[in-house]
């Protein structure tokens, strides 16, 4: 205890004691699951040197095992979206619309054959926009008027690195006296060839159309030939379309897809025509074997006191790891990124090198990815902060005259930390009460040094 001396007058002062005592001004203010299971493509290994040579080619990411196609008909529409599985990072995509069908034949009346549906594969926040267009049906004859019909057009693409228009249905070569044969369907580039039309000979015979070949072939045409100039015969129906993209892309993304169905085929009382081929999706990919994040270490909470370094720190195991720590001050959970008092936001530990009294209660989490499964999110920990005590001595010798005002009691401290010193002060230090000629012990009064302390 640091005593303060009351003096009758300024000549009558006794000496102030020859200890030195402390007052000490200390403050204390209390600190206010995610797992999931790994997915393996697992392989038998018959010899441990084809285990070990393939741990040399290609370490401890994950391999790749060969390659996947998956095909989408007009069956699946239904299951759209597509999802790219867990370690896939590129796909190839090829397209096709769906081919026209061809006309019938009819005696007064005949219908033509259906457009072929458009197929489509579509990711607008990639800018992916393929499509596909069906084929032209091609239109219907009547025997009674000597004729024949043009094939259909092929259908348009657009949106990939390859766009081929669908080859147009052909025109029927034969309508003579007792031979007739129909237009033949338009092939689909790389995919359903091209398919002759029907062919009829003698009088009042009829063949229907034949159906396109899969995927996206146009139908070829119907034909009937009879004995007096009547013959008739009807154009095949178009190709669709075909397209193709090479993409990158991550795990879990989705595709919105369409597969056109084949146009319907025309009718006639004498044939019908033929069917176009339903339209088809095929996606290629290179398949890996990759091992899916797994958080296996929580974070715990920390309290620490002011001027401490505190961490977090989150244990996980799988392929191509990456972190990203979250903080929650009160207003709901936000990225951190390094600076100020934060590094390690991107990695497996966070430090906090100057965290302050005031952000006790602060929640803290990190999110991990890989190179496939679904990020995880780790439980929350919490920060406490509690305030340093700081040492405060009154200087000695400090005195007044009866009757005079007190002064401003003198005092050093120490204890501060970073760059803080006694301008962080508020309020002065006072003294016991009394009047008299005597000793008093000066106390800590109203002084004080903020939260932190």
């Amino acid at each position: 205890m640091e005593t303060f001396t009351l003096l009758n007058d300024m000549n009558d002062a006794s000496q102030p004691p020859d200890q030195e005592a402390t007052a000490a001004y200390a403050k204390t203010r209390p600190g206010t699951p995610g797992a999931t299971g790994m997915i393996k493509h697992a392989t038998q290994r018959s010899l441990l040197l084809v285990g070990m040579l393939l741990l040399l080619l290609f370490g401890a990411s994950g391999a790749v095992w060969g390659q996947e196609t998956v095909t989408l008909t007009k069956e699946n529409n239904s299951e759209s979206p597509w999802v790219v599985p867990p370690g896939v990072n590129e796909i190839t995509v090829k397209i096709w619309g769906a081919g026209g069908g061809s006309g019938g034949h009819g005696t007064n009346t005949a219908t033509a054959g259906e457009t072929g549906g458009t197929t489509t594969f579509i990711n607008a926040l990639l800018g992916i926009d393929l499509s596909a267009g069906g084929g032209q049906g091609s239109a219907g004859a009547i025997t009674n008027e000597p004729r024949i019909t043009q094939g259909g057009d092929g259908g348009p693409a657009s949106g990939g690195d390859i766009n081929n228009t669908g080859e147009a249905g052909g025109t029927g070569p034969k309508f003579e006296r007792n031979q007739a044969e129909g237009g033949k369907g338009g092939s689909s580039p790389n995919g359903g060839e091209q398919v002759p039309g029907a062919s009829a000979s003698g009088n009042g015979s009829s063949e229907p159309g034949i159906n396109g070949n899969t995927p996206g072939g146009g139908a070829g045409g119907s034909a009937r030939s009879t004995n007096n100039q009547n013959s008739a015969s009807t154009g095949g129906g178009g190709g669709g379309a075909y397209s193709e993209i090479t993409i990158s892309v991550t795990t879990g993304q989705e595709f919105d897809f369409a597969v056109g169905a084949g146009g319907a085929a025309g009718t006639g009382n004498q044939a019908a025509g033929g069917a176009g081929a339903d339209g088809m999706i095929e996606i290629t990919y290179e398949e890996v074997d990759c091992e899916e994040p797994e958080i296996t270490v929580q974070p715990d909470d920390q309290s620490i006191t002011y001027g401490n370094t505190a961490t977090f720190s989150v244990t996980a195991t799988g392929d191509g790891l990456v972190y990203q720590w979250q903080e929650d001050s009160g207003s709901g959970f936000e990225e951190i990124t390094d600076g100020d008092i934060f590094s390690g936001s991107e990695t497996a530990t966070l430090a906090l090198s100057q965290p302050t009294v005031g952000m006790s209660a602060n929640q803290y989490r990190v999110v991990v990815s890989g190179d496939c499964g679904n990020p995880l999110t780790s439980s929350s920990a919490v920060l406490s902060v509690t305030p340093k005590t700081l040492a405060v001595v009154a200087t000695a010798g400090q005195s007044k005259v009866y009757g005079e005002d007190d002064p401003v009691f003198a005092y050093t401290a120490t204890g501060f930390e970073f760059t803080d010193d006694e301008s962080v002060f508020t309020g002065n230090l006072s003294r016991e009460e009394g009047e008299d000629v005597g000793l008093y012990a000066i106390t800590i009064g109203d002084l004080a040094a903020g939260d932190n302390y």
